[in-house]
């Protein structure tokens, strides 16, 4: 009976140890560098506003996501980003905290919208360019 106790609390305690946590080689191939140390992902669309390519708005639209950042491989936190021409600067002082000093010329999210056209998940992309 002994044995059988020992063994159940060596099972809980391996259990309790083993901390899962999510690894880059566990993701998709849009993982994208801002420096040596950090990484991103786009890990949900909240929404996609924007202006359909080729037709005529009042208002080019906005695109609000979750950035997941990874800080050397491991998943660090989540960024919630709203990317519009009114929000660059503030979306550029969320990101230049891991960026190693690299000033954010101009940020983007690709494909662009077409109409009656639905894009996945997977196919979203932040552009992010540099000085």
């Amino acid at each position: 009976m002994k044995k059988i106790v020992s063994f159940f609390i060596v099972v809980l305690l391996i259990g309790c140890a083993s901390k899962k946590e999510e690894v880059l080689t566990d993701l998709p191939v849009q993982i994208n560098k801002l420096s040596e140390e950090y990484s991103f992902k786009i890990k949900e669309i909240v929404s996609d506003s924007r202006c359909p390519e080729g037709v005529n708005c009042v208002w080019a639209g906005e695109v609000e996501l979750i950035l997941s950042i990874y800080k050397e491989g491991v998943f660090y936190k989540d960024e919630p980003l709203t990317i519009n021409f009114i929000n660059f600067n503030k979306n550029k002082w969320v990101l230049e905290k891991y960026t190693s000093n690299k000033e954010i010329k101009s940020i983007e999210v690709l494909p662009e919208k077409k109409q009656g056209v639905e894009v996945n998940l997977e196919d979203y992309l932040l552009n992010i360019n540099f000085d």
